[in-house]
């Protein structure tokens, strides 16, 4: 990265002078690619664009995505990890509300870190037991269980019969969903935590040695300052990586090349998220970002909370963040203003989702809540086992979500 392009935390406060330390600081409640790698039999990266149109991101439903049914009769499906390409964590569906109780549980046989994908009808879902799981939604029969040689803490992406995923073996794998059996794997070099994201024919795709990697119509790979585990947004022709080396940087997506990279010092474990022409991020120390996605000025910031590993999720004008302090906050998209902010009870790691007009947060004390996403009024509420980075997928007016302890629960 060249210093040009490099912008320092200290030198964008500056910039914008007076601060507005609202919401999670207020909470006291407590260029190549590997020429030697190629995908086996030939297999090609899909060709459709599973990109949400940016009215449905922010709540449309006057057109259907062409997402198949994620439960009986529902029509309903979550593609890939945070939804849509941009990472706005909001689905065209509905969940639950109400007392929430499990409808079925699935062990396996380690922790479920990553959130599950439902398309047609079935979950799939990585575990520590190096496996891949392909569950039915209505009874949780698993259909298949596939081994992936090494952890998989990756959420996989659905689209056309394939799921796109990686493990820690340092691969990231094609399967057919159908016959559960790997079509092909690419090397990437390193342990693939970071979900794939794809976006009009290309994966794009973060390792534990500080890469990103485009494959399919595009293809280059990049380096960043530190492993990346955040899934990359994508988004108006620019990929947005957050790296452990604190920099957040973005991508011309055909190109690789650094537009611009925001130098915080501290850890991007948390996936940036896009919409409505700005970048929203948080960090280890607990400073939450909403940057111009074009040029990557500050539009807007927050700092004095805990650590940040939860995604946001952005949604009619509303931007809701987690955070370790255990504060969901919901900050309003133009100027970082509190809208509302809840205490959940236990440290947020996990990313919030929206659907229907509820906010769904898991908490790594175990409950899954759900808030109105006006006022912050819960109107859903569960305990299952510590939920540490699965997100609540909902789908079909259910949730489904993965446990530190080794399960999978499908939840009303």
């Amino acid at each position: 990265m060249t210093d040009r392009s490099a912008r320092t935390r200290r030198g964008l406060l500056r910039g914008v002078g007076t601060l507005a330390l609202v919401g999670l600081a207020g909470c006291s409640e407590d260029d190549e690619d590997d020429p030697t790698e190629t995908p086996a039999d030939d297999a090609e990266p899909p060709a459709d664009d599973t990109d949400a149109d940016e009215g449905e991101a922010e709540g449309d439903e006057d057109e259907d995505d062409g997402s198949e049914d994620g439960g009986e009769g529902t029509g309903e499906a979550w593609p890939m990890f945070r939804y849509d390409a941009a990472n706005t964590g909001v689905g065209d569906g509905s969940g639950p509300t109400g007392e929430g109780s499990d409808l079925w549980t699935v062990e396996t046989g380690g922790s479920v870190y990553g959130s599950p994908t439902i398309v047609d009808g079935v979950v799939f879902v990585g575990s520590y037991d190096e496996s891949l799981y392909a569950i039915g939604v209505e009874e949780g029969d698993v259909l298949w269980e596939l081994d992936l040689g090494g952890d998989v803490f990756s959420s996989p992406a659905v689209l056309d019969g394939f799921a796109y995923v990686g493990s820690f073996d340092g691969n990231l794998y094609v399967v057919d969903v159908e016959a559960g059996e790997i079509e092909s794997q690419r090397s990437l070099g390193d342990a693939v935590g970071a979900s794939p994201t794809i976006s009009e024919g290309t994966i794009y795709v973060g390792t534990d040695s500080g890469e990103v990697h485009a494959l399919g119509a595009n293809e280059w790979t990049a380096e960043t300052d530190g492993p990346v585990v955040a899934t990359p947004a994508v988004a108006d022709g620019r990929v947005f990586v957050g790296s452990f080396g604190g920099i957040l940087s973005a991508h011309d997506a055909e190109t690789g090349e650094v537009e611009w990279a925001l130098d915080d010092g501290s850890t991007f474990e948390a996936t940036p998220t896009v919409s409505d022409g700005v970048v929203y991020a948080g960090t280890e120390d607990g400073r939450f970002y909403a940057l111009a996605a074009d040029d990557g000025d500050l539009v807007w910031g927050v700092e004095g909370g805990d650590w940040t590993a939860s995604g946001a999720a952005a949604f009619d004008g509303v931007v809701y963040a987690g955070n370790a302090n255990g504060a969901l906050a919901a900050f309003d998209a133009t100027d970082g203003s509190e809208v509302w902010t809840v205490d959940t009870g236990g440290a947020v790691w996990s990313s919030p989702t929206v659907a229907d007009g509820v906010v769904y947060v898991a908490n790594r004390e175990g409950a899954v809540l759900g808030y109105d996403a006006g006022d912050g009024e819960e109107v859903y509420g569960t305990g299952i086992g510590e939920v540490v980075f699965s997100s609540p997928t909902p789908v079909g007016g259910r949730l489904y979500v993965g446990t530190a302890d080794g399960a999978i629960h499908a939840l009303e």
